[in-house]
């Protein structure tokens, strides 16, 4: 003789096994998620413009060689640095980290999308540091990393200023 479940119970045990499924499925979407949102909290902090600029001299007819790199950081993270001047015109998309000890800079992709520069070349892996903001948003220093200006001998010292707010 063989035995056939009852349909109910089949349903039953089918039905158990979706919600157990949506359980784990709840539980790993809110560990992924959490962190996102204490993250956004300290980044928030540090949300504004920060403006570094840097004289590299004179050309030969007597023109001052300046940089301008503006890195903007929005309150979920994300930032772009603009740097413009003598010989460079270049956006990129980066991605603000809270640590410990204030702000890390990490590189996206150029504002084309691409992780290549205008030439081609590859300069910077996706999530490489270019550089920090160390202290408090107030005053802080800026530890150069993957990203240095070329005339900059210091590796830490106070070079990007926080911009005022217009309200």
């Amino acid at each position: 003789m063989k035995l056939h479940p009852d349909k109910h119970c089949l349903k039953m045990k089918y039905l158990l096994k979706c919600l157990f499924r949506v359980k784990y499925l709840m539980l790993f979407s809110m560990l992924l998620l959490m962190p996102l949102a204490c993250v956004s909290q300290e980044v928030f902090a540090w949300k504004g413009r920060y403006l570094y600029q840097d004289q590299l001299g004179k050309t030969f007819g007597g023109s001052p060689m300046l940089i301008d790199m503006n890195l903007n950081v929005k309150a979920d993270g994300s930032c772009l640095l603009a740097i413009n001047g003598y010989q460079v015109s270049e956006r990129i998309f980066c991605r603000a980290v809270s640590k410990s000890t204030g702000l890390q800079i990490d590189f996206i992709s150029y504002d084309s999308g691409k992780i290549e520069n205008e030439y081609g070349v590859q300069i910077y892996q996706v999530g490489e540091s270019l550089f920090s903001l160390d202290g408090s948003q107030d005053k802080f220093l800026t530890t150069w990393k993957s990203l240095k200006p070329d005339n900059v001998e210091a590796v830490t010292g106070s070079f990007f200023v926080k911009q005022k707010t217009e309200k």
